[in-house]
This record gives C-alpha cells, structure tokens and sequence, in this order.
C-alpha cells in the first residue's frame, strides 16, 4: 500500500502542474451546502463531494435509492437475510443497521430513536432536487452516525417546481407503483407534496440452503409507499414526511425446519413506519451574519413476524405455561426530539465562523419486545432499562474558515456529551484547500467523527442469545474514526473532470458482540451457561484509492466511470484463526483450539469496485447502458461440530471452529432506453442484469452460512410519466 501511496502523490504532483488553467472548470463550479453548513463550490469545499441529480438517477434506472448508492465510489451494500440492505463506505465494517453513514433531509439528521440507523426508503425520488454525498467523516458538524460518509437528499419546493407531475411503473415480479408531485407559490409562500405507492409480488429464489443443510426456496418482497411535504414562508420551512413499508425475506433464523417465509412458522416478513418533522428558521441578517434554528421529531415503529424461532430462543425466559401463547413479532419503536441553533458571521475574506448548539432527546418504547401478534399483545421486554427509557445527547461546534489568495483553509471542533456512556467527547477536523486554477484543486484533510452507542447495543436483553453491557453494569463508548485524505480535482476544458482522491483510515473502540464471561453470566443470570453481549473491542485500518472521470463531449453524448480500491486489516482483538488443531480431553470432555491460519482482513470487504455508464441521445430517444463490479470478498464462517458421544459415554465434547469463506466477484450489465415525446410525456424502459448473472452475498450476520442470495436474475421495468411544471 505505500507504493500506491508514493505513486498516487507523485501523479498527483505531476499532473497538477500540467493543469489547464484557461478553461473555466464548470463541474468544479456546482454549488454544495454539505462540506461546511453552507453555499461553496465542489473545488472550495474541504471535503470529497459527490452531487446526484433526477436526470442522473433517471438515466441509471435504479429502482431504490440503496441501489443509487452501489454507483458512488468507494461505496456497496452488505445484506442479510432479515434486514434491508445495509450501505458502506470505504470498507468500514457495519453492524446490522444502517448507522455509520448519516443520512441528513435538507441538512437535518434523520436516523430514528430505537436503532439510530437511517432509511432511504422514506424519500421519494420524485420529490428530490439533489443528492449532495460526503466521502469520509462529519461529525464536527453533524454530530453521531456521520462516521464513515454523509448522504444529505436536498429535496425540491414549490416555488421552483410550480405545477405537477405524475407517473406509473410496471415491470417484473407484478410490480406496481404510482407517483405524483405538485406544487406552487403565491408572493411569500410555496407548498410542494410529493409521494410514491409502491407494491409487488416479490421474486422467488430457489435451491437456498438452511443453517441445518436443508434446501428450499423463499420469496424476496419489497412494498413502499411514501409521502412528502415542504411548505416555506419567507425564512420559515416546514417539510415532513411519512413511510411505511413492508418486506419479506427469510427470517432472523434461516431454517426450513420453521418452514419458507410463506408459511406460518418461518417468519421473516416485517412492517415499517416512519413519520418525521422539521420546522427551520433559516436567515441571512445582513451580509455578514447568519442565523438558523431548527427542530427535529422523528416517530418510528418496526414490526417482525420471527415465527416459531421466538418459541425456540425465548421459551425459558417466558417463562410460558399456556404454550398455545408463544411470541410471533418482536417489535423496535420510538421517538425522538432534536434541536439545534446556529450562528455564522463572516470577518472578511480571511475568516469566517461558524458555530451552533444542539441537544437530543431519544425515547425507546419497545427494544426487540415480543408480541403475541402483530399489533398484539406484549409478552416480553427486551431492554435491561424498564421501557419507556430516555437517553439525552448535547453538543456544541465552532469552525472556522477562510481563503489567503489561492489557499484556503478549514478548522473546527465539536464537544459532545453521549448520554448511553456519560462521557464528554471531542471531534476535530482540519483541512487544506490549493487551488491552483479555475480548473484545478488540491485538498488535504483531517477528519474524526464517532458513532454514539445504539440503544439496542447498550439495553438489548434476549436470554441465550445476547446482552447490552448495561446489563453487567457498564457504559459503551462510541465508535471513534480518523481520517486522513488527499484528493485532485481536475476540469479538462469544460467537458471533462477528473478526480483522484487517496485515504487512510483508522476506526477505534469498534462495538462487537462476544461471549460473556463467567462473571458476567453470574450478574446476568447465574442459570445461563453462555451468551453474547455487546463490547468495545478491535480496531481497523483501511488503506484506498478512488478514481472518477466524467465527461460531456457534446450535446448528444455523455459518459462516467470509476474505480475504488481499498486494502485494510483488523487488530488481534479482531482477528480469526481457522483451520486450527483440535485438541480433545477426554477427562473434563473438553476441546482446546490451538494454532491455525490468521485472518486479518477486513471480513466482507471488496478490495475493487468499479461502475461505467454512457448516455447517448438521438433527437427524442436516448440510450444509456452501464456496468457494475464488485470484486472478490472474504470472510468467515462458524463451524460447529459435536465430538462422538460413544468416546465420552452419555457426553459430548461441543466446540467451534471458524472456516475461511470467497465469495466470487460479478458483474452486472444494465439498460435504460427512454422516449420523450413531447415536453411533458416521457416513455422509459430499464433492463437490470441483462445477463442475468446469479450472485451472492456473504453472510455476515449468524455467520452459519458461507452466502445468501443477491439480488433477481433479468428483470425489466417501464416507467410512464407526465410532467407539467412551469418552472424547473
């Protein structure tokens, strides 16, 4: 890694000089919010900054916003088989949540109370301006859970969009699904409603094979509705939004034995809803000084149909007489109240600052409660805290910046107190901006953020199975990142950019699930002979490079590709052995492991990502195909084996072993062919995986399985849609 480092540096050095500085670089010229709190060009801004606009999401043709983020570089999604798909950046290693990137609407945190991860589902993309994407930390500014990257979806408002649109989607598996948008002004005000419906009969996959060997098949489903609503008056806002949805996959325990997630037994099918709140005062005194203040609800509540596995893991702490009465649905839920105030002044061209105060309120209702039914009945808490508890997070940042000439500079600093640990936390970033044309920017930066403890991770308590550390009487730190970067962003005449960007990352006091030890099996529960709990423990490093290139030769023809690579390793706390000797005594029928293979990697990360796409237009039709890859993964499995009872008599010597897992690379080829045909009608068709390549993901959850399914084979979507608005 240190030669790519010392050729990344000497090429970026080289080309730099050769930079042509008579061309104005108008992709170096879009305007960000993001990187700083405010308006800044993508070459001013210290950070590594991606934008997505509605035409680019259109000429994709992804159907969700998680599959939107596969083409961003460095990105990928991880899945399982009982969440939605879980979104990374640059390899950092996610848990079950989507927690390590934040994910902002209009620059407003939007995770939820119960789990603290975000849902990109909520959004419609009808009701989207642009997508502005952070590579590397935030949490200056942002505060928890802007760990790893920052994705802010700035959405659109009346008085740019006055009038209406509206569409519907067909395609495979019995897809179906409605949207509209509308909106208008009047002198101070404007209203924009924006939402989607969607439902399908999901896609089957078949020959799956269980945790016990058995094969069988199950059925993937995915249905979303979504609704959304921005109303101004003069420095006033409000926008809110409401999602349910539901899905089907195979359940917290794939196991045929339970039967497919069809039938009564497996589980597997979840109900979602979300409801969020914003009210903004957004105001520029005079030219010098800024003010805004903004308060934030968020309500959510998830419902998981887990079958008879709740029968399996929950009957001793039920306790259940009657067993006619068994649990069908754990339950996630609650509410949270956020608000924050914020200052800016500008000096002059050498400084400005930027300053604000933020406090957090979360409620948790229900934690992996179990209910009778859906809607039903609470038979059992989850949580270590009598429900409803509340954790409270403050926090208070300064930052300043400025420009000397053609350097421009970046400093800030965050104070937090985390309720969950009840410590006081610092995070700073840093950053050096060289502009050494309109057309060429070097920036160095320095960033730290953390990711506060999760309810869940801290309360959780499911006999058996596994523990928060609050049940042995101890608080979790956050999970802390550094990140050092060095990026060159480069407009060739006015039709081409090229970006080169290098990193080096080091993630500390990583949250983990372990066996609990003997002393903390009696504070939990003396009669409990082993679970898992929740710790700080490993440490990563993570090493990449990500190389962008678009470009616009002409009116008629357009094209993108990019590239990421990354290598990184885990401490010894986190580190494997498989292949390892057993070792079997037969006096106390106990097994000792020693020896074996060390495997260090990052479990589940892709060393090389790659996405390229070309947009051609004919007068009315354009055709726009483009490629995905995603290179080779790694992991582990665990192994468990019983040792012979006929050499121990009536025992048996019980022990697990980890086994190294490669989960092959693939590609995926995909198609959109759209016809306008007129200004307001547009007629498009996409084709995903045209070659219907199968793939798979590692499973990284239970880890009693190599892989899972990935995504449908060929599948085909139409999109009809009327536009009538008069201002775009």
């Amino acid at each position: 890694m240190k030669k790519c480092t010392i050729i990344f540096c000497g090429l970026l050095l080289i080309l730099s000089q050769k930079a042509n500085s008579q061309q104005e670089g108008f992709m170096l010229n879009i305007k960000v919010e993001t990187a700083s709190k405010k308006a800044q060009t993508i070459s001013e801004a210290p950070a590594i900054v991606s934008v997505i606009t509605p035409e680019q999401i259109e000429e994709l043709g992804v159907q969700t916003l998680t599959e939107l983020m596969t083409y961003i570089p460095g990105f990928s999604v991880a899945d399982s088989y009982w969440k939605r798909q879980i979104v990374t950046a640059r390899g950092v290693k996610m848990t079950l949540y989507n927690d390590k990137i934040l994910m902002l609407i209009n620059g407003i945190p939007a995770y939820d109370a119960a789990a603290m991860e975000h849902y990109l589902d909520v959004m419609p993309i009808n009701a989207i301006k642009r997508i502005e994407i952070i590579r590397g930390p935030g949490s200056t500014l942002y505060g928890t859970n802007a760990f790893s990257a920052v994705i802010n979806i700035i959405t659109k408002d009346g008085e740019e969009n006055e009038g209406v649109d509206a569409y519907v989607k067909g395609g495979s598996f019995g897809t179906r699904e409605i949207g509209t948008s509308f909106g208008g002004s009047k002198n101070d005000f404007s209203y924009f409603v924006s939402g989607t419906i969607k439902d399908n009969d999901g896609y089957l996959k078949e020959d799956v094979v269980d945790e016990y060997g058995k094969t069988g098949s199950i059925l993937y489903e995915h249905d979303n509705s979504n609704f959304f609503t921005n109303l101004k008056y003069k420095d006033f806002s409000i926008n809110s939004g409401y999602l349910y949805q539901k899905w089907a996959k195979f359940g917290p325990l794939p196991a045929f034995i339970y039967g497919n997630n069809n039938s009564l037994g497996a589980g597997g099918r979840a109900h979602q809803q979300k409801f969020y709140f914003n009210a903004i005062f957004d105001k520029n005194i005079n030219d010098k000084l800024s003010t805004k203040i903004s308060v934030h609800y968020d309500w959510m509540d998830k419902q998981t149909d887990i079958g008879l596995f709740g029968v399996n893991i929950y009957q001793n702490a039920l306790n259940l007489i009657d067993t006619t009465v068994a649990p069908d649905y754990y339950r996630f839920g609650g509410s949270l109240i956020e608000g924050e105030a914020q200052i800016g002044y500008t000096f002059n061209d050498y400084i400005s600052i930027i300053g604000g105060i933020s406090a957090e309120s979360r409620k948790t209702k229900n934690l992996a409660d179990l209910y009778t039914d859906f809607n039903g009945d609470r038979l059992f808490e989850g949580a270590t805290q009598e429900l409803p508890f509340s954790v409270n997070d403050f926090g208070g940042y300064l930052q300043a910046d400025g420009n000397f000439g053609k350097i421009a500079y970046v400093a800030g600093i965050r104070l937090s107190y985390l309720g969950i640990s009840k410590e006081v936390y610092l995070t700073p970033r840093a950053g050096l901006v060289y502009n050494i044309s309109k057309t060429s920017s070097v920036k160095a930066l320095y960033g730290e953020a953390f990711r506060g403890a999760g309810p869940q991770e801290q309360y959780y308590k499911v006999p058996y199975l596994i523990y928060g550390l609050d049940a042995v009487n101890r608080g979790l730190k956050p999970e802390r990142i550094r990140t050092y970067e060095l990026a060159w962003d480069q407009s060739i005449t006015e039709k081409y950019m090229f970006r080169i960007n290098g990193y080096m990352l080091d993630v500390f006091d990583m949250i983990n699930r372990r066996e609990a030890t003997q002393e903390e099996l009696d504070i939990i529960d003396p009669n409990m002979t082993s679970t898992k709990i929740y710790d700080n423990l490993g440490e990563q490093k993570i090493n990449g490079v990500e190389v962008e290139i678009k470009g616009y030769p002409s009116d008629v023809f357009s094209f993108f590709a990019n590239f990421s690579y990354k290598d990184g390793q885990v401490d010894d706390d986190a580190a494997i052995y498989y292949n390892r000797n057993v070792i079997f005594n037969p006096a106390d029928t106990s097994v000792t492991l020693e020896g074996g293979d060390k495997f260090d990697k990052i479990p589940s990360m892709e060393n090389i990502t790659a996405n390229a796409g070309i947009s051609f237009k004919f007068g009315k039709l354009a055709i726009s195909p483009n490629f995905q890859y995603v290179g080779k993964k790694e992991g582990f499995i665990y192994v468990k084996k019983v040792y012979k009872q006929d050499i121990y008599g009536d025992k048996a010597a019980k022990y697990t072993i980890d086994s190294l897992v490669t989960v092959d690379p693939f590609g995926l080829l995909n198609l959109v062919v759209s016809y306008q045909f007129n200004n307001n009608i547009n007629l498009s068709l996409s084709a995903r995986n045209l070659l219907n390549a199968e793939y798979f993901y590692p499973e990284d959850v239970r880890k009693n399985l190599a892989t899972i399914p990935g995504g449908p084979g060929i599948s085909f979507f139409f999109k009809l849609s009327y536009n009538l608005f008069g201002k775009d």
